[in-house]
């Protein structure tokens, strides 16, 4: 099971920005139904998550990575080097306006497909040890 799970996150990897994708992008809240987001996007605190378990399964390579990844993620950040944002692209931009796909459908024909998510807006405060 470990090695399965692994194998997942491994998969939400981004070898060319170090980033890790939403375990749940593209999958609908509920089959058939309107909140259905493709979040092809990383959400900091998730990501940090699945990248702990990563490293310490010894993916030191792509912890590595993800640290110059979100190194890049506060160089290209609107705020003040002491915050985040919730979640960033998965090339460390900054922007992920939400847009409906209505030609598509989504999984299960959950529709609309919706692109990036407002919470891009929202920031998140770093403590820094003295």
């Amino acid at each position: 099971m470990v090695q399965r799970s692994a194998l997942a996150l491994k998969l939400l990897t981004s070898h060319r920005h170090g980033s890790i994708a939403a375990a749940t992008f593209g999958l609908p809240e509920e089959l058939g139904g309107e909140r259905n987001w493709d979040y092809r996007a990383s959400w900091i605190r998730d990501a940090s998550f699945s990248m702990y378990a990563l490293m310490r399964l010894g993916y030191v390579d792509e912890a590595k990575h993800f640290t110059q990844w979100v190194g890049r993620c506060v160089e290209n950040s609107h705020h003040d080097e002491m915050r985040l944002q919730v979640m960033y692209r998965l090339d460390s931009g900054t922007e992920l306006h939400e847009m409906e796909l209505l030609n598509l459908s989504g999984y299960g024909d959950s529709r609309p497909v919706r692109i990036g998510n407002a919470a891009w807006q929202q920031t998140s405060w770093i403590f820094m040890a003295n």
